[in-house]
């Protein structure tokens, strides 16, 4: 029976594409879905969130490069499974593609599923503290849970968090599939190795006669 260690190995094989094409490909698709990712904590997130954009899409995007990595292996983990270690047809490199596409738009999605819930949280927080001062600076002790109208703007703005999670979706995975196609191209068409060319050689013009 295989070992874990053979298992691992057998994961991050990077087979049928290379893992330079692999690394390209996961900077890319972090940093534009990470950006998307910023501009959304920007429209309907937390305001504490919102002091830094640009320092925020650098941090966020690289902390999701690994995770758009590991998706991309897991596709071509699968690829392999079912095709072997090499693309057989232009067909089954652009399912492989798509394939790639779909994994980072899921984990796009989650991260940005992820920062929704803590700025949900922030917000809250900041609601419930904003609500506890009445006019001329008196303090009463609010609660959460009470159906005020603390409710309805906790409500409202879990609304809006929600909104921008179920817009993320598509558009990551319009994002995505671009992004792709735009380095498949730059990659010559290919995500796996260039097949080997036969070696033709000089033939003198006077031996040719």
């Amino acid at each position: 029976m295989a070992t874990l260690g053979q298992h691992v190995r057998a994961f991050l094989d990077p087979r049928p594409a290379r893992w330079w094409t692999l690394a390209v490909m996961a900077v890319v698709l972090a940093y534009a879905d990470g950006f998307l990712l910023t501009s959304l904590t920007g429209a309907v997130g937390a305001i504490q969130r919102t002091q830094s954009p640009f320092q925020a899409w650098l941090v966020q995007s690289a902390v999701m490069i690994p995770f758009f990595l590991l998706a991309e292996l897991a596709v071509l983990w699968f690829v392999r499974r079912r095709h072997g270690a090499a693309f057989t047809s232009t067909k089954q490199m652009l399912t492989s593609a798509l394939l790639i596409a779909v994994a980072a738009t899921i984990v796009g999605v989650a991260g940005v599923a992820v920062s929704s819930a803590f700025d949900f949280r922030l917000q809250t927080n900041l609601i419930v503290a904003g609500s506890a001062y009445h006019d001329h600076g008196i303090v009463t002790p609010v609660d959460a849970n009470a159906c005020t109208d603390v409710c309805d703007e906790i409500h409202q703005t879990l609304n809006g968090d929600l909104k921008g999670v179920g817009f993320a979706g598509p558009a990551l995975l319009v994002i995505n599939v671009v992004l792709i196609g735009w380095m498949l191209m730059a990659f010559g068409g290919r995500l796996g190795a260039a097949p080997k060319r036969a070696v033709v050689e000089a033939v003198p013009e006077e031996q040719r006669s």
